[in-house]
């Protein structure tokens, strides 16, 4: 069975922008008739099977400063200390 791109981002939990991308870059299977994209309801399946079983993409986060642990004082007050305020 076909389904539209609205279809396919229900199924996902996304939106068609994201549908139409996964479409683009060939993560998913789908046929472009005319101006709209069709996908295959096996091929949504199995993309919904190789999302779960691959890992996720590395994301490089930020590093946030350290914050010393200074013994009996609460978190809050470290933080407040350290920013400057009581």
């Amino acid at each position: 069975m076909l389904l539209k791109t609205k279809d396919v981002a229900a199924l996902l939990n996304c939106g068609e922008t994201t549908v139409l991308s996964l479409a683009r870059s060939g993560r998913i299977r789908a046929l472009k008739v005319g101006s709209h994209w069709r996908f295959d309801q096996r091929d949504v399946d199995a993309y919904l099977r190789r999302s779960v079983f691959e890992p996720a993409e590395s994301i490089d986060l930020p590093q946030l400063p350290r914050v010393a642990a200074a013994p009996g004082l609460p978190l809050l007050e470290r933080f407040c200390a350290r920013r400057g305020k009581s």
